[in-house]
């Protein structure tokens, strides 16, 4: 009688304590426990844990000695979790029992302590910890032979599953009959004739979700693997598809689960690439065998409910799965072991060349994101940021953008404007038309599908790039399609992503934007948040109130870790434009050179110095390199008081030069606020010169602001003695609050400060370098040359470097006998970003093009002024600028609760803003140079749209 129907032994409690007692001279507890066709049982003593298992007569003793030999050879290559024979009192690993008149096997093993797999917390770690324990079996069992292992016989061996065909008519239900019988068909056509080609070995062949044991501490934890009786000879694979089969079980996301298996195994067990493209297929071929074997036990045994404890799951994850083409499953397969998705994928993506515009030039505004389901609230920081209906977010909506529930888009949406001709980007037929979505095939077996026009071609035709396909309808839609043509799902489920996204590759790749950031798994930022500030002093703040990670910049726009795309209005470090090529291109290529430090003569130190000084005023010709703005203004006021004996201090209220030690004394920005410290004795604070809000107003209240300067300086001499050896000031305000001093003010101020033996320090860290546009320099604008000039990281678009330029006279002052050195301060690298920032800001025109955006911006913001009462003032010159929000404009009491509104709106949009001055009321406005006028009317609609949300009575 075949294994299959015969019934297992079934032994009393009392005959087995007499078979343990006899032959391992042991008692104890005896437990039953759940098989198919063996009898086990638990048995706890004093000698440990342990399972009695005693074989169906039905099977052969050499099937049995193979158990126990395949046993012993694991343990001798290292594979940890298996159970143990513990030999009879003399010797033997089995003995022979009698069972209802026929012989058996009986034998003792250890018992493994755990959780069944089935009674543990899935996870994708524990499901990859699943695949690689496997892969090590597998491994482990490479050259292990054993005759009993052929068995043509054993209907559980995937090798011969064609032979439960017949049993399809067991399945009771017609309609899942039809499905098992359409999977043994596509069996026996697909996969059938490729399995003589794979590697075959001796399998344990059963990894269900009973037999794999858990740690109940750590459920991602495998900490064995039991019941080596449906051991066989198969193809090797048949391991993996017998493991994935049991792991979809009772999930929602089988493919997730078993992209997480083949991953493990593969990383333990490289797979090649006809198995990894088939393994998926027989993975369900198993579960088929699985739900015809149980059916025919439990027609012959309705008695024992244990043999249908995986059907209905089985049939469940059959169900959903069934109908998938063979082409997903075998680019699921292959994807998960790290080969293409398809033979050639890689290939044909790149054999197609440059590709046409999509949409004609100059007719498109900036990317958005797609309305319509887009809308959908987006999650950042593990927080829900609620959308109004009538404000789709802005930016791009990516390949890789997220939703609320995890999911991702496989598309690229667009908002392009209703009529926009929209062109084919390569030479291919079209493959399907269907309403307002077309397909086309632009290399074998690679296709455009698009969706959101109106088609103006017909199935069959054939297109040359720059044809014409139809017309926008608003929002567009874009996948590029690696097979598959008929399958466009919208979004890929969490876990599903690797397969997705390489079977739907962004479709940026075809149209020339930048391709976005998402690189999964991604990290979510809470996840990131709880690291950070594990490891990361609690004082260096995040901004905004749902945090966000970056992970790519370019020009004015970044990209978080979903792909969505922000446009960046404050970040004035980027000067030429987040991650410019030709800053990258220029440091990489010095990086691969030379970097070193400045001992040695160099000639970019000295080309750089000379271009550098050169656009600066006479007498200012001799320059210093050092690595920040903060150590920029420590050594502007070290060379003044040196060069003057004396450390008297002069800055304005609410200035800001660093957070060192030293620049956070004469910072009132800092020291006056929470965690501050009283003014140092060597500092004097002059007002505030600001002509809005300042204690002295408008276009003529330099005089005022200069002698109250004047005051405060006499002031120091009476307290200190000796008068101010420097007077440091930004040359335009920045966290003031995008200040520009009353005309004539600096030049008074300066002529106050050296009349009384002082140096004056322009600190140009913020607004110089073109930003304000008339001017190269901010200092220029109010006719004043400095004695030292401070410049920052804008000079190296980021790059860690800055500079002090001052007069030879002041140089030779400070060469003291004290040597001035910095490690890396003018390194040949920060020298060639130097000079490459330089070359983008000569060549792209960028000061020109910040005082056209600039003004553009002013006059905009002067006209939502005329609509919106809390606007109290807009000002500043270039890409400097400001925007002040006010309670009424008579009082001009700062409106700080709307200015934190209106930053968290734009946030919502998808528009990075800030706020800057003492109440933190002022828009700041202070973006890469490379903002234009497409990014400044999209600001403009945006702060417009979020006055009007949030003033709706203006």
């Amino acid at each position: 009688m075949s294994t299959l129907v015969a019934p297992p032994p079934a032994l009393s409690e009392a005959e087995i304590a007499a078979l343990v007692a006899r032959h391992w001279g042991l008692s104890g507890r005896l437990r039953p426990l759940p098989s198919e066709r063996d009898q086990n049982t638990r048995l706890s003593c004093e000698a440990g844990e342990y399972v009695v298992k005693i074989a169906n007569p039905a099977e052969p003793p050499e099937e049995t000695a193979m158990q126990v030999a395949v046993l012993e050879h694991l343990a001798g290559e290292g594979v940890p979790g298996l159970p143990r024979i513990r030999p009879t009192l003399t010797g033997s690993a089995t003995v022979r029992v009698d069972v209802g008149g026929r012989m058996a096997q009986a034998r003792l093993v250890s018992w493994i302590a755990g959780v069944p797999l089935a009674q543990s917390p899935r996870s994708q770690a524990q499901l990859r910890a699943l695949g690689s324990y496997m892969g090590r079996v597998t491994a482990g069992l490479q050259g292990f032979v054993a005759p009993a292992a052929h068995r043509p016989e054993f209907l559980w061996s995937l090798d011969h599953v064609a032979a439960l065909r017949d049993f399809v008519s067991d399945i009771k239900d017609p309609s899942r009959r039809g499905m098992v019988e359409g999977l043994f068909a596509r069996h026996a056509e697909r996969v059938a004739p490729r399995l003589a080609g794979l590697r075959a070995s001796v399998l344990h062949q059963d990894a269900n979700d009973h037999n794999v044991i858990t740690d109940p501490d750590h459920p991602e934890r495998i900490v064995g693997l039991i019941d080596f009786g449906d051991m066989c000879q198969g193809r090797t694979v048949n391991e993996l598809a017998v493991t994935i089969a049991y792991a979809m079980l009772d999930t929602d996301a089988p493919l997730a689960a078993a992209r997480a298996v083949i991953e493990g195994f593969h990383a333990a067990f490289a797979l090649t690439e006809d198995e990894a493209e088939l393994v998926m297929e027989l993975a369900l071929i198993r579960l088929a065998a699985s739900v015809c074997i149980s059916s025919v036990q439990a027609a012959e045994r309705p008695e024992t409910r244990y043999l249908l404890i995986s059907q209905a799951p089985a049939f469940a994850t059959l169900e959903l799965l069934h109908d998938l083409p063979a082409d997903l499953l075998g680019a699921l397969g292959r994807v998960a072991a790290g080969f293409e998705p398809m033979p050639g994928a890689a290939a044909r993506l790149a054999s197609l060349g440059e590709a046409a515009p999509l949409i004609a030039p100059g007719l498109a505004r900036l990317p958005r994101k797609a309305p319509g389901t887009e809308r959908a609230p987006d999650v950042h920081g593990g927080c829900t940021v609620p959308v109004a209906d009538d404000l789709p977010v802005l930016g791009l909506t990516g390949w890789g953008s997220e939703a609320p529930d995890g999911r991702r888009r496989l598309g690229l949406g667009m908002e392009v404007p209703e009529g926009t001709p929209l062109l084919a980007t390569h030479a291919g037929r079209i493959l399907r038309r269907n309403g307002d979505a077309l397909v086309q095939e632009i290399a074998p077996g690679l296709f455009l599908g698009l969706a959101g026009l109106a088609p103006e071609v017909a199935e069959g035709d054939a297109l040359a790039p720059g044809d014409r396909l139809g017309r926008a309808t608003g929002a567009l839609d874009l996948q590029l399609m690696h097979g598959l043509p008929d399958l466009r799902p919208r979004s890929a489920a969490p876990g599903e992503w690797a397969l997705w996204s390489a079977l739907r590759p962004d479709p940026n790749l075809l149209l020339g934007l930048e391709p976005e950031s998402f690189v999964p798994p991604a990290e979510p930022p809470e996840a990131l948040l709880a690291r950070r500030r594990e490891r990361i002093g609690p004082s260096l703040s995040l901004s905004y109130r749902h945090k966000l990670t970056m992970l790519r910049g370019r020009g004015a726009w970044l990209a978080d870790h979903t792909g969505r795309h922000w446009l960046d209005t404050v970040n004035n470090i980027a000067h030429v434009g987040h991650e410019h090529p030709r800053v990258v291109a220029a440091l990489a290529a010095q990086a691969a050179t030379l970097n070193t430090n400045s001992r040695y003569l160099h000639p970019l130190m000295v080309s750089y110095a000379e271009r550098l000084t050169a656009t600066l005023p006479a007498p200012l010709e001799v320059a210093y390199f050092v690595n920040s703005g903060t150590e920029a203004n420590e050594l502007a006021l070290r060379i003044a008081r040196t060069a003057l004996g004396r450390k008297e201090t002069l800055v304005l209220d609410w200035a800001y030069h660093g957070n060192s030690g030293g620049t956070v004394e004469i910072s009132p920005y800092k020291f006056r606020r929470a965690g501050g410290f009283p003014q140092p004795r060597f500092l004097e604070v002059a007002p505030f010169p600001d002509p809005y809000r300042g204690a002295h107003r408008g276009p003529d209240s330099a005089p005022a602001y200069a002698a109250g300067l004047a005051a405060r300086l006499d002031a120091l001499e009476a307290r200190t003695g000796s008068g101010a050896a420097a007077f440091i000031a930004e040359s335009a305000s920045g966290v003031g609050g995008q200040v520009f001093y009353p005309e004539g003010y600096l030049a008074r101020a300066y002529e106050e400060v050296r009349a009384r033996g002082g140096l004056c320090i322009a600190d140009e860290v913020q607004c110089g370098m073109g930003r304000i546009g008339s001017h190269f320099w901010a200092f220029e604008a109010q006719g004043v040359v400095p004695d030292i000039v401070v410049i920052g990281k804008p000079i190296g678009n980021g790059h860690p470097m800055a500079a002090v330029v001052t007069t030879r006279a002041l140089a030779e002052a400070f060469d003291n006998g004290m040597e001035y050195f910095n490690s890396f301060g003018g390194n040949p690298v920060s020298m060639a970003v130097g000079h490459a920032v330089m070359d983008v800001l000569e060549d792209e025109g960028l000061q020109a093009q910040a005082a056209l955006t600039g003004a553009h911006l002013l006059a905009g913001m002067a006209k939502l002024a005329e609509r919106h009462p809390v606007i109290g003032d807009v000002r500043g010159a270039g890409l400097f600028l400001g925007m002040e929000l006010v309670e009424d404009r008579d009082s001009r009491a700062p409106a700080t609760r709307a200015a934190a509104e209106l930053v968290h709106r734009l946030y919502l949009r998808g528009i990075l803003a800030s706020t800057d001055g003492p109440d933190d009321n002022v828009l700041k406005i202070k973006p890469p140079m490379v903002f234009g006028r497409a990014e400044a009317d999209l600001l403009l609609d945006e702060i417009g749209r979020a006055l009007s949300h949030l003033y709706p009575q203006d």
